[in-house]
């Protein structure tokens, strides 16, 4: 999947609001090491720290280092400071919906019936 910076930001901030805490005066905080650690994150920031960079260069968030690496910089407090464009810009991955492409162009072929629990043997499987 090809995201844009823009995109890539929006849903770090949806992410920094999903896991971190609300300070008073309206910042949100959270760890790198909880942003680095999470398993949502993982899967939806190729490059993690390149987005931290790009959010901060555009004063978005805030954090006190140079540079992030996973470990030494755990600690690290990583606040969004800037929620006026909200965090909705991104859309969650739970409310992610996939279409059915019921107009499919490939052939279709009656005689042909796969099922979750088939198994196709490997000598088999090079002739479909």
């Amino acid at each position: 999947m090809t995201m844009n910076v823009d995109e890539e930001i929006g849903r770090l901030k949806t992410e920094i609001v999903r896991l971190g805490t609300k300070n008073a005066d309206g910042s949100i905080t959270v760890k790198f090491g909880t942003l680095f650690n999470d398993e949502r994150c993982a899967n939806i920031f190729e490059a993690l720290v390149g987005t931290l960079r790009a959010a901060k260069k555009r004063k978005i968030v805030t954090f006190n280092s140079e540079m992030l690496f996973q470990g030494v910089h755990n600690n690290v407090d990583i606040v969004l400071v800037k929620l006026e464009e909200e965090t909705s810009v991104a859309p969650k991955l739970d409310d992610a919906v996939i279409p059915k492409n019921e107009t499919s162009s490939a052939p279709k072929d009656d005689n042909v019936v796969v099922k979750a629990d088939d198994v196709i043997p490997k000598d088999d499987a090079t002739t479909l």
